[in-house]
C-alpha cells in the first residue's frame, strides 16, 4: 500500500461503523503477530519500546534510539502505522521538526502526543503551540491528543472531566483529530465526555471497554492496547522462568514453532 493511502485509510478508520481496535507493538515481531490477526492499523507503545531496550517510560530513552523501533516496526508490516513520540521529545519547535522529517520518512500516519509532563500537565496554550506546529508543518499526520488529567489523577472528578472537555476543545483549533484519555474507565465519566467532546475519543481498553457492542454503545471510535500486551508477555515470562528455574517441563502446546517463527519474520 502506498503512504498516502494508508494516510487516508487510516483517517476513515476513525469514522466507520465499528470502533477502530489498536494494537501497540514494540518490535518487529509483535507489528507482525498483530497484522497476522488482521488488525487496520498499528500503533508503538513507547513504553514497551523503551522497557525492550533497557529505559522506564516518560522520555528517558534517547530519542534516537525510540525513533530506530519506530522505523524497524513501521518497515516491518503493511499495515498504517501510528507512533506514540510521547510529549514530543523535543526542547523546541526546531527539534521537534527534526522529528516529524525522520516519521515522515518511516511512512508513519499518524502520532499520539500527551500533554502531561511527570506529575504535572503542560499549559493549554502552550501544548497548542505544538499542535499548531505539528499540524502546519506536517499536515498529513493523524494528530491523536492525549489529555493525561485522568492518567495523573489530577484534581477532583468534577475538575478532571472539565479540563478534559477544555483541553479537548482547544486542541481540536489547534488541528487534533482524535482526543485520546488513558485512565478513564468509569461508565458514566466516559458518557459525559462523549457527550461533550466532538472528536473522535481514543480511550484504552478496560473493564468497562470490554466487547465490542459495548464500545459502540458507548460511541467510542478507537480503543488501544497501550502497553498492556507488551507487560502480559513479561508476566508470562517471569512464570515461564519459575517454572524452569525449579526443574518442571515447559509445556510447548500451541506455542509458535521454530519454522513457523522464521516464516513470520521472512
Amino acid at each position: 500500500m502506498e503512504f498516502k493511502e494508508k494516510i487516508k485509510l487510516f483517517r476513515t478508520l476513525h469514522d466507520q461503523n465499528n470502533p477502530l481496535m489498536l494494537p501497540n507493538a514494540w518490535d518487529a515481531s509483535s507489528a507482525k503477530i498483530f497484522e497476522r490477526n488482521d488488525f487496520q492499523a498499528i500503533g508503538t507503545t513507547s513504553a514497551g519500546i523503551a522497557a525492550t531496550l533497557g529505559y522506564p517510560d516518560g522520555e528517558k530513552i534517547p530519542l534516537e534510539l525510540m525513533l530506530n523501533s519506530i522505523s524497524n516496526i513501521s518497515k516491518n508490516t503493511k499495515l498504517p502505522v501510528s507512533a506514540d513520540i510521547e510529549g514530543g521529545y523535543a526542547a523546541n519547535i526546531f527539534d521537534l521538526r527534526k522529528i516529524l522529517n525522520e516519521l515522515e520518512k518511516f511512512e508513519v500516519v499518524g502520532i499520539n502526543i500527551e500533554d502531561g509532563r511527570g506529575t504535572y500537565l503542560r499549559e493549554i496554550n502552550e501544548q497548542k503551540v505544538i499542535l499548531d506546529f505539528i499540524k502546519a508543518y506536517s499536515p498529513h499526520l493523524f494528530i491523536n491528543a492525549r489529555i493525561d488529567s485522568f492518567w495523573l489523577d489530577i484534581g477532583d472528578l468534577k475538575d478532571r472531566i472539565k479540563d478534559v472537555i477544555v483541553r479537548a476543545e482547544e486542541y481540536k483549533k489547534s488541528g487534533a483529530d482524535c482526543i485520546f484519555i488513558p485512565g478513564v474507565k468509569d461508565i458514566e465519566t466516559i458518557k459525559v465526555l462523549r457527550e461533550n467532546i466532538e472528536l473522535p475519543i481514543n480511550l484504552l481498553q478496560s473493564e468497562n471497554l470490554n466487547s465490542m457492542q459495548n464500545i459502540k454503545t458507548l460511541k467510542i471510535e478507537r480503543v488501544s492496547l497501550g502497553s498492556s500486551a507488551f507487560r502480559n508477555i513479561l508476566t508470562n515470562l517471569d512464570k515461564i522462568s519459575s517454572t524452569f528455574k525449579q526443574g518442571k517441563l515447559l509445556h510447548s502446546n500451541g506455542n509458535l514453532t521454530y519454522q513457523d517463527l522464521n516464516l513470520l519474520m521472512d
